[in-house]
């Protein structure tokens, strides 16, 4: 395509319009997919919430005052395994 011609000029610019058009709409979808799932509240991946030594603390509390674990998990937004891990992990130090 010679871009020094005017039909070459004008052939550059619709597929640079329509390239533009492309990227427009697939971020427009995008954005209202991400809305769409966080109004649902479907996980949109990332990084997973760290939890502090005073939740795992108070999970620890909880379980050992026997609340069903399911329960504790549910509460403090983790599931089972990851209260288990969390309950068995030593404290992280403070810097």
């Amino acid at each position: 395509m010679d871009t020094h011609t005017p039909m070459g000029l004008m052939l550059l610019t619709v597929m640079v319009a329509l390239a533009h058009m492309k990227l427009e709409i697939e971020g427009e979808r995008i954005t209202d997919l991400v809305v769409e799932h966080r109004t649902v509240g479907i996980d949109l991946g990332g990084l997973r919430p760290t939890f502090s030594d005073s939740h795992r603390r108070n999970a620890s509390r909880l379980i050992q005052a026997r609340e069903p674990a399911i329960q504790v998990a549910g509460d403090h937004k983790m599931s089972k395994p990851t209260l288990c891990r969390c309950i068995r992990e030593p404290p992280r130090p403070t810097i």
